[in-house]
């Protein structure tokens, strides 16, 4: 098996820089680096990332903070998750799923998400790493995020291109910011189109497939609408199974799900 010696030797540099060259990659001439990542791959060299992460001092683990309000079983979630887990993967790191903030394990870096307005002044006050927030805030933190409002804008906009003119809403029941930006979105599509928003098309909701159900089925019986915006892709599938209970037709037409 190669180890960092016989790399060098074949690479005519010092066992050093080969070190540097997988530890600080940018610390070595570009040229200098691909050879010896191009004869790493060649030999079927792989760093030990252990002794690495010893000799560092780094855990090579980040925390992904979750919530226990949120299902790890939802789609979404679960789409998130494995992102996250591609990406680590490739650079050597794994991850450990949080649901509480209480983090009484040491570890490299935290990916927060799915928290409630104020609630990001806690990675101020609790968290002494490097950490990036899944969800726009106004404080002086590393966030990403989609544009909740023009999302919701678009899809309403997509229901009444479709020729809807009457279209239900059915929002998720948290103070978050994406909850409140998905509403105002749905409200100002109706009004750019000059059509009068009811508070009867509009239902909140638990982020759960039974009360997208329950909610739909409202909808659905006691008001006259054509088609259903939902705040959420779980909402999405109870709204969706409730127009099936009740034999109604549901197509990318009349329902529109999460951004």
């Amino acid at each position: 098996m190669a180890n960092m010696k016989d790399i060098a030797q074949k690479a005519g540099v010092s066992v050093i820089t080969v070190s540097r060259a997988i530890n600080k990659p940018d610390t070595v001439k570009d040229e200098t680096r691909e050879k010896i990542f191009k004869i790493m791959k060649e030999m079927d060299f792989h760093p030990n990332q252990a002794a690495k992460a010893l000799v560092s001092n780094k855990t090579r683990t980040i925390h992904v903070m979750i919530p226990r309000a949120l299902v790890t079983y939802d789609p979404y979630i679960m789409r998130f998750i494995a992102g996250v887990s591609d990406e680590l993967s490739q650079a050597y790191y794994s991850f450990l799923i949080r649901r509480d903030w209480d983090f009484p394990y040491k570890c490299d870096g935290v990916i927060v998400m799915g928290l409630d307005k104020g609630e990001d002044s806690y990675l101020v006050d609790k968290l002494n790493v490097p950490s990036v927030l899944f969800g726009q805030t106004d404080l002086k933190l590393d966030w990403v995020d989609v544009d909740n409002k023009k999302g919701a804008y678009l899809m309403t906009k997509h229901l009444i291109d479709y020729g809807h003119e009457k279209i239900g809403f059915i929002a998720v029941d948290e103070d978050k910011r994406f909850a409140s930006e998905r509403l105002q979105g749905y409200y100002e599509a109706l009004q750019d189109h000059d059509l009068i928003p009811n508070e009867q098309f509009v239902k909140f909701a638990i982020n759960e497939e039974k009360y997208g159900y329950e909610k739909g089925l409202e909808l659905l019986k006691n008001t006259d609408i054509t088609a259903i915006f939902c705040s959420t892709d779980v909402l999405a599938l109870g709204a969706i199974r409730a127009a099936r209970s009740l034999q109604k037709k549901s197509t990318r037409r009349n329902i529109s799900c999460r951004i």
